[in-house]
């Protein structure tokens, strides 16, 4: 289509846009309108958005830029805009690989994807085509946006020729910068290798619960940023050698999957695993320095290390909780995407199976969890949970008290050792846990097996 037919049109469009919505009256508009007119109103933020976008690597090619005195095009785009000018350059570098990326410029064109999605699905889409077709389908699917990051992120991981290469140039880049607005806050903005991300919010994670648990128990929660605000300081004044006792250990814990063949010949191939939980794949040598500087707990994918774990208890092991702690940390539920406030939940419920899996157990958040657990309950034709009996005597009124020989104990069940774990039994195996201390001397795990 020529030229100035698509100019007219569109300042025809932006004309009658500008005329409905200045003279509209949001608060006489009922629920249902409200909802019909915000989605009308996305699609045209992101038509724009895309389009703007698209056009950005043609500002070189004008001269208006140089003629209002600006030294270059990302700074003519930045005052337009209205934006930064590290984001008009991150708009104009977007732009210029357009032509390279078909699918991405397909799903701009039409408006299906925002500007958080379209940063979100580059990086990955680089790397190869399919790559390019799958993040963008799963981006204009309704997939939560944090999932498209990560996906992203292991596709660029997955395509990295030489991870240490980039672990080096990471801890090359490292910094640290601090500023006051204006208005007198502070601002910080760390950058660094991904294992000292790890690091660091295992140690804030243990601050960060007890916070929530004392603004819940004064009855004055806050958001989440501001637990761990008050986290990170914690962390940083707690003395490496404080916090004796038991009950420090798990939430301090860096989780990483690592492949045990890796491990002895020192290097990745492709196909290896090597992740650290909540940042994703990483170079080998950053779990290997993680075991000498912090708590680490590796799930070891080799078949000589494989535990039958499955047990009749409801809660489950501490080595099922390492291959939870593994999983990604978020709800399982649907279109939750929660990452907070997470708890461990039979899929099948317990007092239908009597038995804890690995594969059986999900994470999901507390609300997600009450949800289910009533919904579970009004299949079974009750309102309370299953071990709630009401007394019989009148409100106020105490049951008869009586006397500890009267007493039943508790049944109880006799955990199964590995040995007892036929090939007829429900037994699910998964890599073993290891909890590794900083050693002494490399773990005989590490030492390759000596030739025959």
């Amino acid at each position: 289509m020529d030229g100035e037919v698509v100019i007219d049109r569109v300042g025809q469009a932006v004309d009658l846009l500008r005329a409905a919505t200045s003279c509209v009256d949001i608060d006489g508009l009922d629920p249902a309108e409200v909802t019909v007119l915000h989605r009308l109103l996305v699609d045209v933020e992101q038509l724009a958005s895309g389009g703007r976008t698209r056009l950005a690597r043609r500002l070189h090619d004008t001269h208006e830029w140089r003629q209002q005195g600006h030294r270059t095009p990302a700074a003519w785009l930045a005052e337009q805009t209205g934006t930064s000018l590290s984001q008009a350059k991150e708009t104009i570098a977007t732009s210029e690989d357009l032509p390279q990326l078909p699918t991405v410029d397909e799903a701009l064109k039409s408006g299906k994807l925002s500007k958080d999605q379209t940063k979100a699905v580059l990086p990955g889409a680089r790397t190869s085509p399919e790559a390019e077709k799958d993040l963008v389908a799963k981006a204009t699917g309704g997939a939560d946006i944090r999932d498209v990051r990560r996906q992203s992120r292991e596709h660029v991981a997955a395509a990295d020729p030489d991870p240490e290469a980039t672990r080096r140039r990471h801890h090359r880049r490292r910094s640290f910068r601090d500023w006051i607005d204006d208005d007198g806050k502070w601002h910080a903005r760390i950058e660094g290798p991904a294992e000292k991300g790890a690091e660091l919010r295992a140690a804030m994670k243990a601050h960060r619960d007890r916070f929530f648990r004392e603004a819940n128990r004064t009855g004055e929660p806050e958001q989440t940023e501001a637990y761990d605000f008050d986290a990170f300081f914690a962390a940083l004044s707690a003395s490496p050698a404080s916090g004796k006792g038991k009950g420090r250990g798990r939430e301090r814990t860096v989780i990483g999957v690592v492949d045990v063949a890796a491990l002895r010949r020192g290097r990745l191939e492709p196909g290896d695993t090597c992740r650290i939980n909540g940042v994703g794949p990483v170079a080998l040598s950053a779990i290997t320095d993680l075991l000498g500087s912090a708590t680490v707990k590796l799930l070891l994918k080799d078949g000589t290390t494989d535990l039958a774990v499955a047990h009749l208890g409801r809660q489950p092991t501490a080595f099922q909780r390492t291959a939870l702690d593994a999983r990604p940390q978020v709800c399982a539920t649907p279109g939750c995407g929660a990452t907070e406030n997470l708890q461990i939940d039979h899929v099948r419920p317990w007092a239908d199976t009597h038995r804890t899996t690995v594969s059986d157990l999900q994470l999901i958040c507390v609300p997600c969890h009450d949800v289910k657990t009533a919904g579970e309950n009004r299949r079974r034709g009750h309102s309370h949970p299953p071990d709630f009996q009401p007394l019989d005597q009148n409100p106020g009124e105490r049951p008869p008290d009586r006397h500890p020989s009267d007493r039943q104990p508790p049944e109880r069940r006799r955990r199964p050792r590995t040995a007892d774990c036929r090939a007829d039994q429900d037994v699910e195996f998964f890599p073993r846990a290891i909890d590794l201390r900083p050693p002494r001397r490399s773990p005989s795990f590490l030492t390759a097996p000596e030739p025959p």
